[in-house]
């Protein structure tokens, strides 16, 4: 995290100091690209952080997907179709969860990765764990937001369960962004051919 700043006397430059390093940065626009330089030391803080942080987040997973099964709905006979449809081998398994807001980690530190990430911000309409989907009230039952959460579904089976997932899921949010990770991008292709049928 970034932990110092000191900028020259004209603001055209500042030196940052994040962990046990001093970054310079350029200021030719100081509040914009100072604002990106905080973001992208976030982001190596996060990345600095990624193996300790996977096991909080894999239980954190493993306790929300335990909630939705036990409170949540299983899919429609539609919703089966699109499941299949999307790549998820076990459709029985998977149920949905109606909630006024997605749940975020109260553990402080996956909070402020998830913060640093973008992921999990209020306007967060829907959220996989494995089998478990929450859905966000307000678009309870929306297919295209459903049929791109069993995208997520497929994916956690194809690459073996929870901590792989979040492995290959979480570092793509870390080092390409959230909406433009190649697992992100897939389930939005999907969505689009599925929906259309």
């Amino acid at each position: 995290m970034l932990t110092k700043i000191a900028y020259s006397a004209r603001n055209l430059f500042c030196w940052a100091f994040v962990g046990n390093y001093w970054l310079f940065v350029a200021m030719e626009k100081p509040a914009e690209v100072y604002q990106k330089s905080v973001i992208e030391m976030d982001r190596i803080w996060v990345a600095a952080q990624f193996e300790a942080l996977l096991p909080l987040a894999a239980e954190w997973v493993i306790e929300m997907e335990r909630q939705i099964l036990s409170e949540g709905v299983p899919l429609s006979e539609k919703e089966i179709v699109d499941a299949t449809g999307a790549g998820v081998q076990q459709p029985g398994r998977v149920r949905l969860l109606r909630v006024d807001s997605i749940p975020t980690p109260i553990h402080p530190q996956l909070k402020a990765a998830a913060e640093v990430i973008a992921f999990l911000t209020p306007a967060t309409r829907g959220l996989t764990l494995q089998y478990g989907i929450f859905i966000r009230s307000d678009c309870w039952r929306d297919r295209a937001l459903i049929v791109h959460e069993l995208v997520h579904t497929a994916q956690y089976e194809r690459l073996g369960g929870i901590l792989p997932f979040l492995r290959k899921y979480l570092f793509e949010c870390i080092t390409t962004g959230y909406p433009e990770s190649p697992m992100e991008q897939e389930a939005i292709t999907l969505v689009a051919r599925i929906c259309r049928e």
